[in-house]
């Protein structure tokens, strides 16, 4: 991440056009200050000393050239990562070896994590097993026992420990009933084609999705 405190002195020398971005990147990331507003009521400005704007354009691409790293702390399982949201997967047949690999991971990532300045969330820890095994596997991070569920919401899409899609299905047609039960409502509110294109734009997408 580029996190840059502004009694460091850089020592930079690049060709013109790669030293303009990386002052526009620099500038970006200074002299950034916060305040909370409650009703009418603000609070005093206070220095922001690392991270980047709430919906910004840049900050998706700064975060993950900051993750990017990540991978090379993962040697033994398989990272998928997107955005904030980050798995790891590993599969053998010995119940044990999936037990330590993982758990020696984790720890790996809970040092980067730490390293990095990062702040984990534990509430969304989960870990799912997939297989015949009836092997009852525990994993843990920062010595927290990770819960072990039969399904897992991936990225809006649930799943379940026998990579059926039965809570997916079940979840869609729920809000799908209910966005169409209020439509049916304005039948006689709204026209024809004003309905379509609110069929379109918000009940639509839960099936393409």
């Amino acid at each position: 991440m580029f996190i840059f405190n502004r009694n460091l002195e850089i020592e930079f020398e690049p060709v013109s056009s790669t030293k303009k971005t990386f002052s526009f990147i620099m500038d970006y990331l200074s002299n950034q200050q916060q305040r909370v507003k409650l009703g009418d009521r603000y609070s005093t400005w206070q220095e922001v000393e690392a991270g980047v704007p709430q919906g910004s354009i840049l900050g998706p691409l700064l975060f993950n050239i900051f993750m990017n790293d990540l991978a090379y702390v993962i040697t033994n399982c398989n990272l998928a990562t997107y955005a904030d949201d980050t798995q790891i997967f590993f599969a053998d047949t010995d119940s044990d070896k999936i037990q330590e690999t993982i758990n020696t991971e984790l720890t790996s990532i809970d040092q980067w994590y730490e390293s990095n300045g990062m702040r984990r969330n534990h509430s969304k820890y989960q870990a799912m097993v997939m297989g015949k095994s009836q092997a009852k596997l525990q994993f843990y991070c920062e010595n927290t026992t990770i819960p072990i569920s039969e399904h897992l919401n991936l990225l809006g899409i649930t799943i379940d420990n026998k990579l059926k899609y039965d809570k997916q299905i079940a979840k869609v047609t729920r809000k799908v009933s209910q966005q169409i039960a209020v439509l049916k409502q304005m039948r006689n509110m709204l026209p024809l084609d004003i309905r379509k294109n609110i069929y379109q734009s918000f009940i639509a997408p839960h099936f393409n999705y």
